[in-house]
């Protein structure tokens, strides 16, 4: 995932409700998923690979079952709805231990569906969410200008921090 990606889901979270959270983590997991796609398709071939790119690729397929799990770890089963997400992220669990045992990118593509698919259900649901913030102390940002290696930075989407005029 790009330095650019992480620092926009950052802002994200610092921003986010309970619902719009769900949103981010599916989100986070479809980059990790699309990542390991990306591997594949730049040439991925057992036995002509270097190192780096198979370890990019588990990194990938490995951190896409982090958030899985994060979102396994969230469900309230006071909800008949959560049994049936349980079932849903353990079989994406499987599709994902599937992607690394054989590299094949149907496995990904599955659980790259079903990410989108429940992505889009919560995001429905995070429209009518209107509770608070679950950072309540968290840095508001301005658009403004930064100082990256290779020169000034600016971000119109960003508000509340720096110089006001």
């Amino acid at each position: 995932m790009t330095d650019e990606k992480k620092q926009e889901f950052t802002l994200r979270i610092s921003r986010a409700n309970r619902t719009e959270m769900t949103v981010i983590i599916y989100e986070i997991a479809q980059e990790y998923v699309r990542e390991a796609i990306d591997v594949l398709d730049g040439g991925f071939v057992e036995g002509q690979t270097q190192v780096s790119e198979l370890e990019r690729y588990n990194r990938a397929v490995r951190n896409a079952g982090m958030c899985i799990d994060t979102l396994k770890s969230t469900l309230d089963f006071t909800y008949p709805l959560s049994g049936t997400l349980l079932h849903l992220y353990i079989s994406m669990k499987k599709q994902l231990a599937r992607a690394i045992a054989g590299r094949n990118p149907k496995h990904l593509d599955i659980v790259l569906d079903g990410l989108k698919e429940l992505a889009d259900a919560f995001r429905k649901v995070a429209e009518a969410d209107d509770s608070a913030p679950l950072y309540e102390n968290s840095q508001d940002v301005t658009a403004g200008y930064t100082y990256g290696k290779s020169g000034v930075n600016v971000n119109p989407e960003m508000t509340g921090r720096g110089f006001l005029a």
